[in-house]
């Protein structure tokens, strides 16, 4: 447990969209806004968008945003392993009911149309 009003800065490298269930995201989001001093900053990266290839050889993204992964070597079982916002709004949403504010945002393109886009986002806790 991180102890609370003690960080000035947080920083997520592409953790957040490992996080498949909504409301542990937003657990994840409030405790990490509790660690921080107020006017302190989380800065995420993290997968927003939909790429144009949805299913392929071993995945398949769904209409909820959830990435969901082969376990064997055909298509069943599959295992949830990433949420992804289909757009910037939703994951801005999700940030400032957390108690976020945005400061800055850039989003990189998709590489090809099997990716999504890499959002960095800087946050100020209010």
């Amino acid at each position: 447990m991180l102890p609370p009003q003690t960080y000035d800065l947080i920083v997520d490298c592409r953790f957040l969209h490992c996080i498949v269930d909504w409301e542990a995201r937003a657990l994840v989001l409030r405790k990490l806004r509790a660690a921080l001093r107020d006017g302190g900053e989380l800065w995420s990266e993290t997968m927003v968008g939909v790429p144009a290839v949805r299913r392929g050889a071993g995945f398949c993204l769904d209409d909820a945003g959830v990435f969901w992964k082969a376990l064997g070597g055909d298509m069943e079982p599959l295992s949830p392993i990433r949420r992804i916002h289909r757009d910037v709004q939703g994951l801005n949403q999700e940030f400032e009911a957390a108690g976020f504010v945005v400061l800055q945002q850039e989003v990189e393109a998709p590489q090809d149309a099997y990716s999504v886009s890499m959002t960095r986002t800087g946050l100020l806790a209010r």
